[in-house]
Order: C-alpha cells, then sequence, then structure tokens
C-alpha cells in the first residue's frame, strides 16, 4: 500500500497542501476500512511513519528555506 502513497505524494510535488490532502484522504480511508477487521496496530504504525517521512520530505522540497 506505501507504493500508492508514494506515487500520490510523489507525483504532485507542486500541488497545494489541500489538494495533496484530498487526494491522499479516500486511499488512506480506504486503506485503514479494509484492514479495520483484524488487529493491525504494527501495520498501521508503520505505514503511519512511512507516510510520514514521505510528506516530510514532500514539504521540505517545497519551502526549503522554512524550518
Amino acid at each position: 500500500m506505501t507504493e500508492k502513497h508514494h506515487e500520490i505524494v510523489f507525483s504532485y510535488k507542486a500541488v497545494a497542501q489541500h489538494a495533496l490532502i484530498g487526494l491522499l484522504n479516500p486511499v488512506i480511508t480506504g486503506w485503514g476500512n479494509y484492514f479495520s477487521h483484524v488487529v493491525s496496530k504494527e501495520v498501521f504504525c508503520k505505514i503511519d511513519h512511512i507516510l510520514f517521512g514521505q510528506l516530510r520530505r514532500w514539504a521540505l522540497r517545497r519551502h526549503p528555506e522554512k524550518s
């Protein structure tokens, strides 16, 4: 599933923040609904960690002079 997040984040490098959130929200919601019937805390933590890193890189690329 992380490939789908990666495709969205890195194919829309110049899109506005609210547009990127709009693109990612249905993917994350659908993924969460699909895996909600099993105990998957470790998987959710891993995906959260990976997505945070991708979004951090996206933000740093858009604003290289800001901390």
